[in-house]
C-alpha cells in the first residue's frame, strides 16, 4: 500500500483586507462634556450681551429725561425764586396807649416812677403803690404792678417771700413755682416765674426786679393760661420803663 506523501506546499495564512480590519470604538463621554461647556458659555455670552444693551438703553433714557423740554421738578424741591425784601415788622404796641405811674389823675405832685404801654381796651385802676389792668369782662384775668421798699437784694427778698407763702394757705403753700427764668427789664436783672396760685386756683407769670431800694413785681393772673396771654405778657414787659 503506497505511503501518503505529505504536501510540502506552505500553508496560506489569511490576512483580512484593510477595509475590514476591526476598529476600536471611540470614547464619547469627553465629547459630551465639551459640548455642554460650549453651550453654557454661549448662553452666558448671550445674557451678558442682552444686559449690556439694556444698560445702554437706560442710560440713553436718562440722558433724554434731563433735557430742558422734558425736565420736571422733583417733589419736595423748590426752585429758588427771586429773594423778596423782608417786610418791615410792625410794632405790636403801635396802637397802644401810654401810661405813667402815678398818673396825673391821682397825684399832681408825686414823682413819676415808671411807665408802660397797654391796649386801648384795658381799664386801669390805681390804689396806693399798685396798678391793675383788666378788660372789665373777666375778673380773673388781669395784670397787677406792685412795688415795695426793702434793703434786701432781689434774691434774699424772694427767699423771704417764699418762706411766707410756704404756710400762707391755711398752713399749706399758697404758691407753686412751675418755672423760673432770668431776663432783663429796662436793663435790670429780672426773674420771671410761672406760678400756680393755690389759694385762688389761678395761674400765671410774675416778673421780679429791683431798682434802687424798691422791688417791683409785674404779675399776670388768669384762670386759663393760654399762648396768646403769654405773648401779650412778653410784649408788655418789653415796653415797661422806669422813669429816670
Amino acid at each position: 500500500m503506497p505511503k501518503k506523501v505529505k504536501s510540502s506546499a506552505p500553508e496560506e495564512i489569511f490576512t483580512p483586507p484593510p477595509s475590514i480590519k476591526s476598529v476600536k470604538p471611540r470614547k464619547t463621554g469627553n465629547n459630551s462634556v465639551l459640548f455642554a461647556i460650549i453651550v453654557v458659555l454661549l448662553l452666558v455670552l448671550v445674557v451678558c450681551l442682552g444686559y449690556f444693551v439694556y444698560l445702554r438703553s437706560v442710560e440713553k433714557g436718562q440722558d433724554d429725561s434731563v433735557n430742558a423740554d422734558n425736565y420736571q421738578i422733583p417733589l419736595g424741591i423748590e426752585v429758588p425764586q427771586e429773594q423778596k425784601q423782608p417786610e418791615t415788622q410792625q410794632d405790636p404796641t403801635a396802637n397802644w396807649k401810654a401810661f405813667t405811674f402815678p398818673s396825673s389823675a391821682t397825684s399832681a405832685t408825686s414823682t413819676q416812677i415808671y411807665g408802660f404801654k397797654y391796649p386801648e381796651g384795658l381799664k386801669i385802676s390805681e390804689k396806693n403803690s399798685s396798678v391793675t389792668l383788666s378788660d372789665g369782662a373777666s375778673t380773673s384775668t388781669k395784670v397787677a404792678i406792685y412795688f415795695e421798699s426793702t434793703k434786701d437784694d432781689l434774691v434774699v427778698w424772694l427767699k423771704k417771700q417764699d418762706q411766707l407763702s410756704a404756710t400762707a394757705f391755711e398752713g399749706q403753700p399758697s404758691i407753686e413755682v412751675v418755672t423760673s427764668t432770668a431776663i432783663a427789664i429796662d436793663g435790670l436783672p429780672t426773674i420771671v416765674r410761672q406760678q400756680n396760685f393755690l389759694a385762688s386756683g389761678l395761674s400765671g407769670y410774675v416778673a421780679y426786679f429791683k431798682s434802687g431800694d424798691k422791688v417791683f413785681s409785674i404779675a399776670l393772673t388768669t384762670d386759663k393760661l393760654e399762648q396768646g396771654l403769654a405773648n401779650f405778657y412778653s410784649v408788655f414787659l418789653s415796653n415797661f420803663r422806669l422813669v429816670k
